[in-house]
């Protein structure tokens, strides 16, 4: 059954903390981003994660408005008595806390973790419990299927009231259409990857329920079933192809080391190859035989490790102060291109031809680690997911393009590959945890 879930109640400020004025220029401030009630833009991620993010952009939202500052996070003389109803009566249908109230001061963020049945729209009164005399409404937060995907904010703010709280909560259990889009089932915990071992063939690859590695894939026959193929993954897995039904596939594993598997004629063993990864890792092939592997570092920065005829080398550091995971890929002998999201949410690029070039940075703000891929040599298309969840792209061709949006609801990275010249094959996750596939032949489909 569907549910709305109230993660997270923080008290901005309390009934009569703050002039009219200073409420009314947050409800002002609000309505310029989104109208009161029409919700923020979702934060996908581990709960705890999503809901801090989403109480952070809200305080970085109000945080400026004038009158606020100096109320905004400070403890109160006087707690709010608070309590939620479904009720426009007072006291009436009372749905949290158990007793009469809850004693919430300025600054203080309570985790009712409340579940409550959801339809199309569900209403939420805040009230202050009075025992003197009628009880005080502080405002109300109305919830739609629109919501639906990820962790949300609202701010519950009334002038005459004084009161400024922010909500974190999502709805579960309500299918979150992937529009333009095609959907290919399955459960996924983890971004996909793909890579394609020769023309026509896409293999795909993600973590499932059981944190296994988990594999589909697609030839002239169609789309196989989903089989398992073991292992304890604890990030996206990432696979790359370097020849002819040659494949690599690698993830950090429970012990939070680097973990390869491949297929060459058949599956191997799991290996380990040691380290510790406080990310998951990125994979390209810029030669048969030859593999280059990158991740994020404790540090954040860009940390690299290659295979060759000699074997692993040690890991070096490429600098950089990466938010995401990075990605890379090679459209020619020794060419190796790669991106990460920097620390202030833009596309960064990276790349070596003989040796590496410095840090560049191409804009946009992502809110996700971003894939690239490239369909023919000097060529690259990358995406990532933007502020509204859907695909953003943009591609290099003696110049980079601006970006493009091509829809969807996404609630993982994307993942692209390209198995010819002007063919391009992205997935992702969508909003019900399903794996979604669009792809460009000459024009994007379906």
């Amino acid at each position: 059954m569907p549910e709305l879930i109230i993660h997270a109640i923080n008290c901005k400020v309390v009934s009569t903390g703050v002039d009219a004025a200073a409420v009314q220029a947050v409800v002002d401030t609000v309505k310029n981003a989104a109208d009161v009630g029409a919700a923020s833009a979702s934060f996908f991620g581990p709960t705890g994660l999503a809901v801090g993010a989403a109480l952070q952009a809200a305080k970085g939202l109000i945080s400026g408005v004038p009158g606020l500052i100096g109320a905004l996070d400070k403890t109160g003389d006087y707690p709010d008595q608070l309590y939620l109803s479904f009720s426009n009566q007072e006291r009436e249908a009372k749905i949290w806390p158990q007793g009469n109230y809850y004693a919430i001061n300025g600054g203080q963020i309570v985790r009712p973790n409340l579940r409550v049945p959801f339809s199309n729209v569900v209403d939420v009164n805040f009230w202050e419990y009075d025992t003197g005399s009628s009880d005080d409404f502080l405002g109300r937060l109305t919830v739609d299927t629109s919501h639906a995907g990820g962790v949300r904010y609202q701010i519950v703010a009334r002038p005459s009231e004084g009161n400024v709280y922010v909500i974190a909560y999502s709805v579960e259990g309500v299918l979150v259409p992937t529009a333009g889009w095609e959907s290919l089932g399955g459960l996924l915990t983890s971004g996909p990857d793909v890579c394609s071992a020769r023309a026509g063939h896409l293999d795909v690859f993600v973590r499932g329920g059981d944190n296994a590695l988990w594999h589909r894939w697609f030839d002239e026959s169609g789309w196989s079933n989903w089989e398992s193929l073991g292992g304890f993954l604890t990030s996206d897995p990432t696979a790359v192809s370097w020849g002819n039904n040659r494949i690599d596939v690698f993830a950090r594993g429970g012990d939070n080391a680097l973990y390869h598997r491949w297929f060459d004629g058949g599956w191997s063993e799991w290996e380990s190859l040691g380290g510790f990864l406080i990310f998951g890792p990125d994979v390209c092939s810029a030669r048969a035989g030859h593999l280059d592997v990158f991740v994020r570092g404790g540090d954040n920065a860009l940390w690299h490790r290659w295979f060759d005829e000699s074997g692993w080398s040690e890991w070096e550091s490429l600098g950089g102060v990466l938010t995401s995971d990075p990605t890379a890929v090679s459209w020619g002998n020794n060419r190796i291109d790669v991106f990460a999201r920097g620390g202030d949410n833009a596309l960064y690029h990276r790349w070596f031809d003989g040796g590496w070039s410095d840090w560049e940075s191409l804009g946009g703000v992502l809110t996700s680690s971003p894939d690239v891929c490239s369909a023919r040599t000097g060529h690259l298309d990358v995406f990532v997911r933007g502020g509204d969840n859907a695909l953003y792209h943009r591609w290099f061709d003696g110049g980079w393009s601006d970006w493009e949006s091509l829809g969807g609801v996404l609630t993982s990275d994307p993942t692209a590959v390209s198995w010819s010249d002007h063919r391009i094959d992205v997935f992702a996750r969508g909003g019900d945890y399903a794996l979604y596939h669009k792809w460009f032949d000459g024009s994007w489909k379906p």
